[in-house]
């Protein structure tokens, strides 16, 4: 599987039922938005955008920065 679709799959379940506190909206459209951006980056890699979606990953879910090193 494409590390960029790994990467929002694995985010999208570590953030399910989490809501963004400022607007009510589902906290994995902040990841993706963040990784759209990354994408549109003329010098983005795959790895980059897979970051992007991960990088609220280990801050406000229960996995570890273990868990997603073992799986990246």
């Amino acid at each position: 599987m494409n590390i960029i679709l790994k990467a929002a799959a694995f985010a999208r379940q570590a953030h399910d039922g989490q809501r963004r506190k400022y607007n009510d909206r589902p906290f994995i459209i902040h990841p993706a938005r963040v990784a759209g951006r990354v994408a549109a980056h003329p010098q983005a890699t795959e790895t980059m955008v897979a970051a992007a979606f991960l990088h609220d990953v280990v801050e406000d879910t229960s996995h570890t920065l273990e868990e997603v090193s073992a799986e990246f």
